[in-house]
C-alpha cells in the first residue's frame, strides 16, 4: 500500500490477481481499482486482499468464499468480504485467507479455513482453542498464530506430527513460548523470539 492508501500491483495477473480487472501478465506498476484507504495487504495463490482503514477487508482475484465471485470463484475488482468487520490485520496463503480483529480472534475463509480437513470454501470461521492473538502466518496448508502470551500455536497438513489434533485445531508449537514475531513460507515458518534468536 502508497502512502496515501492505494494498492500497487505488478506481475503475472492470472485470475484477475491485480485488481484491475484484466488477466495479461505485466511487470508496469498499476493501481487495484476503487482503493484508497488501504492500511495492510495480503497476497495468496492468485488473490489479493487489502484492509481499509475502516476495518473491512475487500479482495480479489481467485477468492474461495465470503466474496461475491463469478463460477470460477474469480473476482475482477476488489470486493468486501462478506461477514468480518473490526479488521485489525489480513494475511492470505495458498487458497486460505485469515482475519485478525480488534477483540484479538482470528476468523478465515477458503479452503481448510475451518482445519485442514475441512476442505469447504463455503462460510467465514473462528479459529478454535486459542486465547488472544497478536499477529498470523498463513502458508500453503498449514497456519500458525503467535498468541498475546508468546506462545505460537499452529493446525494444518502436518500438525498432527506434533499433536494428534494438529490438522483439526491450533496446538501450542514445542520450544516457541516467548516469539515477538512470526512468518510463513512455502511450506515452513520461522519466529523471532524474546532474547533476538
Amino acid at each position: 500500500a502508497t502512502p496515501s492508501g492505494q494498492v500497487m500491483c505488478w506481475g503475472e495477473r492470472d485470475d484477475y490477481s491485480s485488481g484491475t480487472g484484466d488477466r495479461y501478465e505485466s511487470y508496469t506498476l498499476t493501481y487495484a481499482a476503487n482503493i484508497d484507504d488501504a492500511i495492510d495487504v495480503a497476497v495468496g495463490y492468485h488473490s489479493s486482499c487489502a484492509l481499509r482503514s475502516t476495518g473491512r477487508v475487500e479482495c480479489w482475484g481467485l477468492v474461495l468464499g465470503q466474496v461475491v465471485a463469478d463460477s470460477q470463484n474469480k473476482v475482477q475488482y476488489p470486493s468486501p468480504v462478506i461477514g468480518i468487520d473490526l479488521v485489525t490485520s489480513v494475511d492470505a496463503g495458498y487458497l486460505t485467507t485469515c482475519a485478525l480483529r480488534t477483540d484479538a480472534t482470528v476468523w478465515c475463509w477458503g479452503r481448510n479455513a475451518a482445519g485442514y480437513d475441512q476442505t469447504s470454501i463455503s462460510g467465514i470461521h473462528q479459529v478454535p482453542a486459542i486465547g488472544p492473538t497478536v499477529a498470523m502466518a498463513i502458508e500453503r496448508f498449514n497456519s500458525c498464530f503467535l498468541l498475546a502470551t508468546g506462545q505460537v500455536s499452529c493446525w494444518g497438513s502436518w500438525l498432527d506430527q506434533i499433536h494428534p489434533d494438529g490438522r483439526s485445531q491450533p496446538v501450542p508449537i514445542p520450544g516457541m513460548q516467548h516469539a515477538v514475531a512470526i512468518t510463513a513460507g512455502k511450506s515452513h515458518f520461522c519466529a523471532i523470539l524474546t532474547d533476538g534468536t
